[in-house]
């Protein structure tokens, strides 16, 4: 009756620039200078469609974020969760906190942490226990939680993702920086702090095939079900890696991502599902196109209703589940059996809605000989 496909796509990236704080006088041997930061957000990975370098650009995601900082020993910090306030000048960005802090010059190395957003929106806990001296100040980690709406930022006529949930209600798009450690020699530049996902990412685009190109196409419904939608972080959860699910645990609260409904599909894909999600993975499974036995599975599906319209006559609706990790391409074989929604990775389906058209071929049979008699008549 009709096909789905489903292929992926890769990404992009850019740097920023950034300005440079006053520099202010203390007692030290040369004027000192204050501590000043710069940033940039990595681009999240799998199968972004635009080239543009918007995710680099940490202000276009926060308008601020937190910093713990210290100088060569734990007893002695320098930020503990002070907020720096992200401006826009132009096209350069200014970081601002107050009171300002001064690079020592006697001191051996500064150890950066940082996370975005700021305050109760990022819910960040700073674990320091694990500090002590200079050979451990890498020790020093993040906890928080997550709780997701759902919230979807397409809206079905977009020709690019719109790549920021900075203006997103409901869903906050949580971000912690690399561990950023100073020497000496670099006392007195910018602190550079490239702040990574720690959510994955769900698109879906829709088209119709040119054989439907004269047709009347319309999405009614398509929904992604059963992704946890809650759950709790910890940096410090071992032997997990960054960019995996693993450091995220206690997932739960299954949801309904719901794309723009009732949208016209054309032959130019339009985006209409754009959603964050807890890191996890989602398991193959067997789903009838009907949907049978989805009702108890546990496991992320998708389902589409859409409808096909040809003239005068009426239009035909049609519907079809798919497990979602099938729908990505997972069979079930060795080594395709889940599709990960990693930290900082977005996942993009990309349906052409192409159905096999009703066709018919028609030959005659030949007469039957059911009396052959020769009359001869005289």
């Amino acid at each position: 009756m009709k096909k789905l496909l489903f292929p992926l796509i890769a990404v992009a990236a850019l740097f920023i620039a950034c300005d440079k704080n006053e520099v202010l006088v203390d007692t030290q041997e040369a004027p000192a200078k204050a501590i000043g930061f710069d940033t940039f957000a990595q681009s999240a990975t799998r199968a972004e469609n635009s080239s543009a370098g918007y995710n680099w650009v940490f202000f276009n995601h926060h308008d601020d974020f937190q910093v713990w900082g210290y100088k060569d020993v734990s007893t002695n910090p320098v930020f503990s969760g002070d907020v720096v306030t992200v401006t826009q000048d132009g096209t350069k960005y200014k970081y601002t906190y107050s009171p300002l802090r001064y690079w020592d010059k006697s001191a051996t190395t500064y150890q950066y942490y940082a996370a975005a957003p700021a305050g109760t929106k990022g819910g960040w806990t700073f674990v320091s226990t694990g500090i002590t001296n200079t050979s451990t100040q890498d020790q020093g980690y993040f906890t928080t939680s997550a709780a997701l709406a759902g919230t979807n930022l397409s809206t079905a006529t977009e020709t690019g993702y719109v790549q920021s949930f900075k203006a997103a209600a409901g869903d906050v798009d949580k971000m912690i920086a690399d561990k950023c450690a100073v020497a000496n020699a670099q006392f007195g530049e910018d602190v550079d702090l490239k702040f990574i996902h720690i959510l994955s990412r769900l698109n879906v685009t829709i088209k119709k095939d040119d054989v439907l190109s004269s047709q009347t196409v319309v999405m009614k419904k398509l929904e992604v079900a059963n992704l946890n939608s809650k759950g709790n972080f910890s940096e410090a959860t071992a032997a997990v890696q960054t960019g995996s699910y693993g450091r995220w645990s206690s997932l739960s609260t299954p949801i309904v991502y719901t794309a723009v409904a009732n949208t016209i599909v054309t032959t130019t894909a339009k985006h209409v599902l754009q959603s964050l999600v807890i890191p996890q993975e989602s398991e193959f499974e067997a789903v009838a196109l009907n949907g049978s036995g989805v009702g108890t599975s546990s496991k992320p599906y998708l389902v589409i209703t859409y409808s096909i319209a040809d003239g005068t006559n009426p239009a035909e609706e049609f519907t079809a589940y798919y497990n979602l990790a099938n729908a990505f391409g997972m069979d079930g074989t060795s080594g395709k059996t889940e599709i990960a929604f990693n930290e900082g990775w977005q996942n993009t389906l990309n349906i052409i809605l192409k159905p096999s058209v009703i066709q018919f071929c028609a030959e005659v049979a030949e007469w039957s000989n059911n009396l052959v008699k020769d009359l001869t008549i005289q």
